[in-house]
């Protein structure tokens, strides 16, 4: 399985620097791409985009979201610009896990939608990590305790079930992975060319290092 990883950013530097070279060393041997979708439209973020060491060896490129603000709609441009049919979203300022694309597209190959565990500790110092509660990595995230959801830090999703649910919810300009989720599991499957809405077994994505508050 090919995959596109897609950054949303908005005045990301210097943090997206630790994300690139957390993907750079990814254990996963099959062909990515990763796409920095830029909210802010910036000329040095390009810049530094285009001459960044790890171009090639991520096929590394900047697109422009800056016409409508919001997490949201960054991560729809950059899904709409992705070259391979399974979409992996990551943040700006956290660090994934060596085997976060391998783990990902594996489970992948069978489910719709796939998320996994937040890990706070590495990329803080103990006072910040203890303001920030994360829920229990080996339960699922349910929300109002009725629909299991994922994180857009930690996210792959089929093309067609993004087209089919219509991308990430641009109301919410600021967050968007629950309404997304709940989405693809209130999908009925007649609308989709996709298979049978399958959901992500619990605690099988690999972690993603979030900070708390910087």
């Amino acid at each position: 399985m090919s995959v596109s990883v897609v950054i949303a950013c908005y005045q990301g530097l210097p943090d997206l620097d630790v994300q690139l070279w957390a993907l750079a060393r990814q254990d996963y041997t099959g062909d990515f791409e990763v796409i920095i979708s830029d909210n802010e439209g910036s000329a040095a973020l390009r810049r530094h985009v285009d001459t960044h060491p790890l171009r090639e060896r991520l096929s590394l490129r900047w697109v422009d979201s800056s016409d409508v603000a919001g997490t949201s709609h960054a991560r729809n441009v950059g899904t709409r610009c992705a070259v391979y049919d399974f979409i992996a979203h990551c943040d700006q300022d956290d660090a994934v896990h060596s085997s976060w694309l391998r783990t990902l597209s594996d489970v992948g190959r069978n489910a719709d939608l796939v998320g996994g565990p937040l890990e706070r500790d590495t990329l803080n110092d103990p006072v910040v990590a203890a303001w920030r509660a994360l829920p229990d990595p080996s339960e699922p995230v349910v929300l109002g305790r009725h629909l299991p959801m994922t994180f857009g830090c930690n996210l792959g999703v089929r093309r067609a079930v993004f087209d089919a649910v219509g991308g990430w919810d641009e109301t919410y300009p600021t967050a968007g992975s629950e309404s997304n989720s709940v989405g693809v599991s209130r999908k009925p499957d007649s609308d989709s060319a996709s298979p049978p809405t399958r959901w992500w077994p619990t605690g099988t994505a690999p972690t993603s290092s979030t900070p708390g508050i910087r």
